[in-house]
């Protein structure tokens, strides 16, 4: 909303997040190192590939769609 932070989705750490950015529009550059916004770091909960991505933008939201995973291991008992 004050046109002086600049949001973007990494994969740095080899999981996809929010990061934020200060920057100064008068002088064009960035203020500051960038900051992570989301902390995703396992499958469990993550950003959806970038393929996958469709992001929404209010003054007050960025929005991304999460998925979450839950698995189960099933064991199958062969006859012989």
């Amino acid at each position: 909303p004050d046109g002086r932070s600049l949001y973007y989705l990494s994969y740095r750490d080899g999981f996809w997040n929010l990061w934020m950015q200060r920057f100064d529009p008068d002088r064009g550059r960035a203020v500051g190192p960038a900051v992570q916004v989301t902390d995703f770091t396992s499958t469990d909960r993550m950003i959806l590939h970038r393929s996958q991505l469709q992001t929404a933008i209010t003054d007050s939201e960025f929005v991304v769609p999460l998925t979450e995973s839950s698995g189960a291991v099933w064991a199958l008992d062969l006859e012989p």
